[in-house]
């Protein structure tokens, strides 16, 4: 008997008691590092000119991870290097552990303003191949060998048509933007796809002004989604364009090796004081609570928002743009085309022909040539 191929997803009780607020790291730092990782992973994909598909599943694989390891235990360098590195491998396009190795590098560079230097082939780039293949290995075994992830982009269109909006290409393209954005946060592990893509039409249509048929019968419902999904994923999102810009957050750990499971975290914190002196920040209470507000009175409030796909690391330095503000006209383009990429914009596309299929290609070409030279 065949079995369908599902989303791997984490209750609520996880997604607050992960393995890194065990270790102490407050929710607000955990919540920090890991969209860290993935601009870290959106970066180095964007580098390496990967297919955007291909950065989604990475961080999807990302977030994954550390609801069963600690940011203690596997620093976010390291896992995000890991799970380009092995989304790569899923979606068929792979690269080699030395060019994930050099992006990463130019990119580390690049963010400490140092002189940008070539990587040469020391016993420096030799013990992070290592580390980087044993902690992909890591990874597949935590995760169960699980590494299929459906995304939510597939629906949009879909959703756009059921709901008479196909030829609105604006609303598309910031509804793409907003799923784009949302994959710093863990809501792929939380939410189905289809509520996803829901949430993302549903923020789009209320910051443009577009009506949505709702009545006794709203279109959410219709298309299996609830209210308090959508306010939940909506604020979530909306709170991105208000961070500050992402940095790694230096902590004391131990320095023991990915592949072995039996060795001990260390019970030191970002503050290097004791295990018995938990980590708390003043925006604990504030993220915590967050959930439970809905995407509909934090727009009350009128909160400023920032233009859905701007680079999320130059959000604080942008000045608010209002609700009613004009904004410009994007460009949208079918997923099924290859589009190019930006650091501010990209569009999910659609992934390269696998070997089979371009040998079945060539195959054709030359019987073609056979039959027509004879």
């Amino acid at each position: 008997m065949l079995q369908q191929l599902e989303n791997v997803y984490f209750t609520d009780e996880q997604v607050l008691n992960t393995p890194s607020r065990e270790d102490q790291i407050s929710f607000y730092v955990e919540r920090r590092l890991r969209i860290y990782g993935c601009e870290l992973i959106q970066d180095a994909g964007i580098l390496l000119k990967l297919p955007q598909v291909t950065m989604a599943t990475a961080q999807v694989l990302f977030h994954r991870f550390y609801f069963k390891k600690s940011l203690k235990r596997f620093p976010v360098h390291q896992v995000s290097m890991a799970s380009l590195f092995l989304g790569a491998k899923v979606e068929e396009v792979p690269k080699r552990a030395r060019d994930i190795i050099n992006v990463f590098h130019h990119i580390f560079l690049t963010k400490s303003k140092k002189k940008l230097e070539p990587l040469s082939l020391s016993s420096e780039y030799f013990e992070m191949k290592r580390e980087l293949i044993k902690t992909e290995r890591y990874m597949l075994k935590e995760m169960g060998f699980s590494t299929y992830v459906e995304h939510p982009h597939k629906y949009i269109l879909t959703y756009l048509d059921f709901l008479k909006q196909s030829s609105n290409t604006e609303l598309a393209q910031k509804c793409w933007n907003y799923l784009n954005d949302s994959l710093r946060e863990p809501l792929a592990v939380r939410f189905r796809p289809e509520v996803i893509a829901c949430a993302c039409i549903y923020m789009a249509a209320y910051v443009m002004g577009i009506p949505l048929p709702e009545g006794t019968n709203p279109w959410w419902e219709q298309l299996d989604a609830k209210k308090e999904q959508l306010d939940e994923i909506a604020y979530l999102i909306n709170q991105l364009y208000k961070e500050p810009e992402a940095k790694n957050i230096p902590f004391d750990r131990k320095e023991d090796d990915p592949s072995s499971s039996d060795s001990e975290p260390n019970n030191a914190n970002v503050n290097g004081s004791n295990r018995s002196s938990p980590l708390k920040s003043t925006n604990d209470k504030k993220w915590e609570e967050g959930v439970s507000r809905t995407f509909t009175q934090e727009m009350a409030m009128n909160t400023p928002q920032e233009e859905p796909g701007t680079s999320l690391k130059k959000a604080s330095s942008l000045p608010p743009t209002p609700l009613n503000a004009p904004q410009a006209t994007p460009v949208f383009t079918p997923p099924t085309a290859v589009t190019k990429r930006t650091a501010s914009r990209t569009v999910i596309q659609q992934a390269p022909a696998t070997r089979a299929s371009k040998r079945r290609k060539l195959q054709a070409r030359r019987a073609q040539s056979f039959n027509s030279q004879e």
